[in-house]
């Protein structure tokens, strides 16, 4: 029997085998290498009076020696103080009194994990210009911990919980932010992630992304912060507000002078203070998609500039769809409200919305700030749906039927096409005589779109399309009209063409197209009782 050769190498593999293995399940579970620290071996109190940062520092920087690893926290309040000489390095909320400070720096392939944003608690106060945790780091990780200071913070003082300055694929994971100025800032940061946060009572913003590359905010609640419930901000490209609640605030959602960004997927409620749903400023090919909006007093609101007058970066090719925009209430009369809004966006589109019980003089407006120009033009409203009831506005007798307003207005040509109206109960009895529901300037198309009101019911709205010179009303549908009266008006040099029309009961109504027979072409328009 040949003689077996044991080698070295072997040796040394059976030897230290189990130890590199329970090594690498530690790494697996932090986002560098290293073993995982627990501050009790570090004489944290954790009483919330203490100031307890040294300690978790120290384990910090412990793993951060060895290349990285996972500092837990237990369950617990940890009072943390700003460092001194600490520097979160150069960004635009330094203050005036010197550079902004931290309490924790987490590095480079360091994980700080807490036992829940509830449990793990670190207790901050609300003075001076200082970050809770520095995150000027790469590949880390903030996870179950809640960060909360002892009172709101005053106008002289900057308090962030997390500022992730030129981080690079950090990631903020089930943390809370309470009474701060910020909850989280990505400024400088790329491909980095907050996800599964509650952000509360914010001065400024709950979560805020300032020239950001590629970050995310997603599946977080942010309720009732001061400047903006959720906003990313300034020279941001590819960054995205994701699946989040936001609530309770006077401006909820924000794109501003961002680039290829977007709000999808979120739900946003003012409650009753609320007053603005989903902002975007001067931030080119946006889009706003798939969010449920309510009881603010814009709803979406796309436009070139925040200021009357500036100018700025137009929102070219803005994407406004398959949103719900309902209950829309008027919290300001000297400044009309509106369900969506779309100004200086040429080439945008605002298809596949369910607009609904709004109490707002139009639903979407498309329009350049005055007279006809270039910004709104190649903008097209399509396949949209329209309920116009007053059912929890109005009181009494009136309240069963039909509010009137105009569904689609633009002062200048745009495609309105493959949109549905209907109206519950008499809209001509209550309010709206002498309004169009699509409402449109010259060189419009004006295409397949449907308008009815609730069958059985004297219901309906008469007046439906009216379009400026040059336009084309093709291929529409609107029935239970309550009287006679022009359904359809254009102006000079119009095509009206393939429309069917139902009048009054058991009578042909022969005013229902209003147009000029010289310079309009007027054919296979179809005109009956109903």
């Amino acid at each position: 029997m040949p003689r077996q050769v044991i080698s070295w190498q072997y040796m040394l593999a059976s030897f230290f085998g189990p130890m590199l293995l329970t090594a690498c399940a530690h790494a697996q579970d932090a986002v560098g290498t290293g073993r995982p620290a627990e501050v009790p071996d570090l004489k944290a109190k954790a009483d919330g009076q203490a100031d307890d940062a040294p300690a978790i520092q120290a384990a910090i920087d412990r793993l951060a020696g060895r290349g990285g690893g996972t500092v837990r926290l237990p369950a617990g309040t940890y009072r943390v103080q700003p460092r001194e000489g600490s520097s979160c390095g150069a960004f635009t909320g330094d203050g005036a009194g010197g550079k902004t400070q931290w309490a924790l720096n987490v590095p480079d392939n360091v994980t700080l994990r807490g036992e829940g944003p509830k449990a793990t608690v670190l207790r901050v106060a609300p003075e001076g210009f200082f970050a809770a945790i520095n995150l000027r780091a790469k590949q880390a990780r903030i996870e179950g911990i809640g960060i909360v200071s002892d009172a709101r913070p005053p106008g002289i003082s900057e308090l962030w919980g997390i500022l992730a300055n030129r981080a690079e694929r950090c990631v903020v994971e089930d943390c809370r932010f309470e009474q701060l100025s910020v909850g989280v800032l990505f400024t400088g940061a790329q491909e980095c992630r907050a996800s599964r946060c509650q952000a509360r009572d914010c001065t400024g913003n709950g979560l805020l992304m300032y020239a950001a590359n590629r970050c995310v905010f997603q599946d977080s609640i942010v309720d009732g912060c001061g400047d903006g419930n959720c906003a990313v901000y300034g020279a941001c490209w590819d960054c995205h507000i994701l699946g989040c609640t936001l609530l309770n605030a006077n401006q909820n959602g924000v794109l501003e002078s961002a680039v290829d960004c977007s709000i999808r997927d979120c739900t946003v409620d003012g409650g009753k203070t609320g007053y603005m749903g989903l902002i975007v400023n001067r931030s080119p090919r946006a889009r706003i998609e798939g969010n449920t909006v309510r009881n603010v007093h814009h709803g979406i609101y796309v436009r070139e500039t925040d200021v009357a007058g500036a100018g700025g970066m137009p929102c070219l090719g803005a994407r406004v769809v398959n949103n719900t925009v309902t209950r829309i209430v008027n919290r300001n009369p000297g400044n009309p409200n509106m369900p969506i809004f779309v100004s200086f966006g040429y080439g945008a589109r605002v298809s596949g919305n369910l607009l609904h019980d709004n109490d707002a003089p139009a639903e979407i407006v498309i329009s350049g700030g005055g007279a006809p120009n270039y910004s709104q033009a190649n903008c097209i409203v399509s396949d949209n749906t329209f309920v116009l009831t007053q059912a929890h506005y109005g009181d009494g007798f009136a309240a069963f039927f039909a509010r009137a307003h105009p569904c689609v207005q633009a002062n200048v040509g745009v495609t309105v096409s493959g949109n549905a109206i209907t109206s519950y109960g008499a809209g001509a009895v209550v309010a709206g005589l002498g309004e169009y529901l699509i409402d449109v300037g010259p060189g419009s198309l004006v295409t397949g779109n449907r308008n009815g009101g609730l069958p059985g019911l004297a219901g309906g709205i008469d007046r439906f399309i009216r379009a400026g010179a040059d336009s084309v009303v093709s291929d529409n549908l609107s029935s239970w009209h309550a009287r006679k009266g022009p359904v359809i008006a254009v102006g000079k040099d119009s095509i009206v063409r393939g429309n069917r029309l139902s009048g009054p009961p058991r009578e042909a109504q022969t005013d229902a197209i209003q147009a000029d027979p010289k310079t309009c072409l007027l054919e296979g328009n179809l005109i009956s009782p109903r």
